[in-house]
């Protein structure tokens, strides 16, 4: 009898400690849960803080008035986004790339048509030689100026030396002799005899549309970009079907976008650009 007793209290000793144990588990479990829903809010408040604050800088960067900390602040976040820029821009310079203007993704420094977005992106060598053509030509026409002034005093000692007056055809022929003709300078050559070829490098113009529509970064806007024909660098084989083509031509290239394109509103699209071969570099 006491054999069974103690069985019987090892029993239920046993059975208060299980539920015990069940007890505290469904406890823990319990305060999990409301960890859980606390990291939650916690979360959720975070991002909400963080929406405020980019809708506040959004607004300070169309010019928004923002005064007092918060002014601080946002110019505080500009120069920091600056400084990343610059630092980016070493990166992808040492890795042979750049970025497009449109949707900031990485494209090979050469390209000058972003794969991702189809934007056109303009080539730091573009922007020197713009450069480099708007100091030369101030340059002449200085030179042209400090010319004519010198001749033209030159003109008048010798008028008034001998006191003669000088005839129409004299003064025409001073003024083109006096009056250089300043040109355009272009590094491209402009020779419509000239045959675009396999690995020339063009400079060209082009609008892209789908359905006749123009669509957003499919143009040059005029401002000219060089392409390596047979580069690989433009989507489908639009590079290739400006072989033969002229300086000062007009040609209409058909491409098709790849269905994985990045730009979903593009991809596996039939695009059609008007394209102008503005000279092809010797």
């Amino acid at each position: 009898m006491a054999k069974s007793s103690f069985w019987d209290d090892l029993g239920n000793a046993l059975t208060r400690k299980a539920k015990g144990l069940s007890s505290k588990a469904e406890n823990l479990y319990e305060i999990q849960k409301i960890r859980n829903k606390l990291s939650a809010q916690e979360r959720m408040t975070e991002k909400l803080m963080m929406d405020i604050g980019k809708m506040i800088y959004t607004r300070y960067e169309h010019g928004e008035a923002v005064d007092g900390e918060v002014g601080a602040i946002c110019e505080e976040i500009s120069q920091h986004m600056l400084e990343a820029d610059h630092f980016r821009d070493a990166i992808a310079a040492s890795k042979g790339e750049k970025f497009c203007p449109a949707c900031h993704k990485a494209v090979m420094r050469e390209a000058s048509f972003c794969p991702y977005c189809g934007a056109a992106c303009p080539t730091a060598e573009l922007e020197e030689k713009a450069t480099d053509v708007i100091e030369q030509a101030e340059e002449e026409l200085k030179d042209a100026a400090d010319a004519e002034v010198t001749e033209a005093e030159e003109v008048t000692e010798a008028a008034e030396e001998t006191e003669a007056t000088a005839t129409p055809e004299a003064t025409e022929e001073t003024e083109a002799t006096t009056t250089p003709e300043v040109t355009e300078a272009a590094s491209y050559n402009t020779d419509s005899s000239l045959e675009v070829t396999d690995g020339n490098k063009v400079n060209i113009d082009y609008v892209g549309k789908i359905d006749g529509v123009a669509f957003d970064g499919g143009s040059t806007d005029g401002k000219g970009t060089d392409l390596v024909i047979g580069s690989g660098t433009y989507i489908d084989n639009f590079a290739e079907q400006l072989v033969g083509a002229h300086p000062g031509d007009k040609v209409e290239v058909t491409v098709v976008f790849p269905d994985d394109y990045q730009a979903a509103d593009l991809a596996g699209k039939e695009a059609v650009f008007d394209v102008t071969v503005n000279g092809i570099y010797e």
